[in-house]
């Protein structure tokens, strides 16, 4: 930074530089946070939410002892950097120090010690939300759902298939490990009937606030969405919501709360389902998954 800058940006006040912090990529921020106590103070007042993290092999060595090296990617910014040097625990504490409030992980691996010790790494008490998109196992899922960082966690965004179709590789995340979420997306290869009739079962018997979804993506060609009909312990009922998706059946659930209605889409593509106002299920149920897509 040059002294002209140095002087400039010293001359700012706080509530100015937090703003200049905020549009900053991760590398500048970094360097901001070496300045001064205060500048550091200030920059892990912003959280961070539009950071990609990962772990990449060195394409040019393929010794036994080599390992991957953490990546970062500024999707503000498009910049990508690199963290090659010293050892793995304290590259990821390294980078781990700007996040004093941190929200949001995205994180793309290629060995799945390192998400684990990623995510351990966040504060459960800030971590609103875990975007998984990749093939992962269902042992380090399960390992996952363990961690206080997870079920802390009231989003989700979760990809476990590569592609439709691939069922051979297509992860499983048993509806227990998120039925504490208030919001849940996913895509899977397939999932059977009596999972989804447990998550269903979950968003209606739980105190949850309105706008509150689940969204499940299914392989059109394998989904059977006819056998979660017979599992319901209500009388199948098809009700008209005013949707622009292709429904093929709608079924509006009774709730605890007084006022609240879970409505339940199925189509030949997935699930949908919402916490509405009794009185208004069109526009909270279009509110939610127009702006979701």
């Amino acid at each position: 930074m040059s002294e002209l800058a140095e002087f400039e940006w010293q001359k700012l006040n706080d509530d100015l530089k937090l703003e200049v912090i905020k549009r900053s990529s991760y590398l500048t921020r970094c360097c901001l946070r070496k300045c001064s106590k205060s500048d550091k103070s200030l920059v892990d007042r912003v959280p961070i939410s539009e950071i990609e993290i990962g772990f990449a092999e060195d394409e040019y060595r393929h010794t036994e002892d080599s390992k991957p090296y953490l990546m970062v990617h500024d999707a503000v910014n498009d910049e990508n950097r690199s963290h090659n040097k010293g050892d793995d625990k304290d590259r990821i504490a390294d980078f781990m120090r700007i996040f004093n409030n941190r929200k949001t992980i995205r994180c793309h691996q290629a060995s799945e010690q390192y998400l684990l010790q990623v995510l351990k790494k966040f504060d459960s008490n800030h971590l609103k939300k875990i975007s998984l998109n990749g093939i992962v196992s269902e042992e380090k899922v399960k390992d996952l759902s363990e961690t206080d960082q997870w079920k802390n966690t009231n989003k989700f965004d979760i990809a476990t298939s590569p592609s439709f179709g691939d069922l051979d590789n297509d992860v499983k995340v048993k509806s227990e490990f998120i039925q504490h979420a208030e919001n849940v997306h996913m895509k899977v290869g397939n999932m059977k009937g009596d999972e989804i009739w447990q998550l269903i079962k979950n968003y209606r018997e739980a105190d949850r606030n309105v706008g509150s979804f689940f969204m499940l993506d299914v392989d059109q060609e394998y989904f059977e969405w006819k056998t979660v009909l017979l599992l319901f312990d209500v009388p199948v009922t098809n009700v008209s919501v005013a949707s622009e998706s292709s429904t093929t059946y709608t079924q509006k659930f009774e709730m605890s709360t007084r006022g609240r209605v879970l409505v339940v889409e199925l189509s030949n593509y997935g699930v949908k389902g919402c916490v509405c106002r009794e009185e208004q299920i069109d526009e909270d149920f279009n509110r939610v998954f127009n702006e979701e897509d």
